[in-house]
């Protein structure tokens, strides 16, 4: 059986797209110049050959096992995709030698048009992930910021969006990642998403990593959600969102957080309990320390469990003038009280330090000059 009666004519022309030698026409050459055809965008060959009798849509290439409708999703060919799929046997669900469907190519790829067609004119599978990373083609789509993919996708109901890749990591934790707004909106106005996934590596919730880089419009977004709690600690690292927050500097991020009723600014991290304002002090955060200090219920003597030291001594100990100044304007600091050896307090650190301006800001403060380190 040859080429179509109506495209015998264009035999040669067909066959020179595909890239077929002109004297090989059998049902194997065939297959391959359907390959090619779509590999290189030609719609009109793909056209010719879906009619051949023993076409074999489902071909894949030997080098990666891509197949010519993962060729046409990648490439965003929508025209080509219709054709695959109605004119022939092609099935959506064949993975390459990465484990990516068409569906996750042009995911990734951010073909909206081609991710609709597949979804609504075949038996796509959505939750398929690759074999490389674990990820579905939501998860793709989220890190990639494509809303317009996104929305394609959760349209269906069969699409799990809370299947986390081979980290841990859900599409609502990479929209997260990345400060994507409208795909974390868009995720969480699904039913049955879960905002509290925290990834295997790091053990971050979404709202922790959202604090943790400073993307203040989607830890807004993610506290509106009854579910989220903002006191909660990380699986692994144990830090809360505030105390995230408040190492990295997030300002805005802990005005924020500040704002809730509910939230707890003494809460210590679960491994070294380190509160947000020791954090803030030893890394010399001083808009962090300061919308800390106005609230009357931030305890600014609060050692950590690790080294029993206080948030001035971190302060005094990095050389922080300002946040040194910012503590001891609180009526309630202790500038005498030492670390859980009692070998440190934070004049003596000052003064073995050399640092003059902060042991005269002690010791107008009435810091005792007479303290006397415990022995060891």
């Amino acid at each position: 059986m040859g080429f179509p009666e109506w495209a015998r004519r264009d035999r040669g022309e067909i066959l020179r797209l595909s890239n077929i030698g002109p004297s090989i026409v059998d049902a194997q050459s065939s297959r391959i110049a359907l390959l090619l055809a779509a590999e290189n965008r030609h719609a009109g060959v793909v056209r010719v050959l879906v009619e051949w009798e023993n076409i074999d849509a489902n071909i894949a290439g030997a080098q990666c096992g891509r197949t010519p409708l993962s060729w046409a999703a990648q490439n965003g060919d929508e025209g080509i995709v219709r054709t695959l799929l109605r004119g022939s046997c092609a099935d959506p669900n064949i993975a390459d030698k990465c484990g990516r469907t068409p569906l996750s190519w042009a995911a990734r790829n951010g073909r909206e048009g081609v991710v609709r067609a597949l979804l609504n004119w075949s038996r796509a599978d959505p939750n398929i992930v690759d074999t490389q990373y674990g990820r579905t083609p939501l998860s793709w789509a989220a890190q990639n910021g494509d809303e317009g993919v996104v929305r394609a996708l959760l349209k269906w109901s069969r699409v799990d969006p809370n299947i986390a890749d081979k980290c841990g990591r859900t599409p609502l934790w990479w929209a997260t990642l990345y400060g994507h707004e409208g795909v974390v909106r868009a995720l969480l106005n699904r039913s049955h998403v879960d905002p509290n996934i925290a990834d295997t590596e790091s053990g971050r919730t979404p709202l922790c990593l959202a604090a943790e880089n400073g993307r203040e419009g989607v830890v807004r977004i993610l506290l509106e959600q009854d579910e989220v709690d903002p006191n909660i600690n990380g699986v692994q690292s144990g830090g809360t969102p505030l105390s995230l927050a408040a190492e990295f500097g997030r300002e805005g991020v802990v005005r924020v957080l500040l704002e809730r009723n509910d939230i707890d600014p003494n809460m210590a991290d679960a491994k070294y309990g380190r509160t947000p304002l020791s954090l803030a002090a030893e890394y010399g955060r001083e808009g962090v320390v300061r919308m800390l200090l106005e609230r009357s219920d931030t305890d600014p003597n609060r050692t950590d469990t690790q080294s029993g030291k206080t948030p001035l001594l971190f302060a005094v100990a990095n050389w922080c003038e300002e946040i040194v100044r910012l503590l001891l304007s609180r009526n309630d600091i202790d500038p005498d009280k030492a670390d859980a050896k009692g070998s440190c307090s934070p004049i003596l650190q000052a003064a073995g330090d050399g640092h003059l301006a902060i042991l005269r800001m002690l010791l107008r403060r009435g810091a005792d000059p007479n303290l006397q380190p415990t022995p060891t």
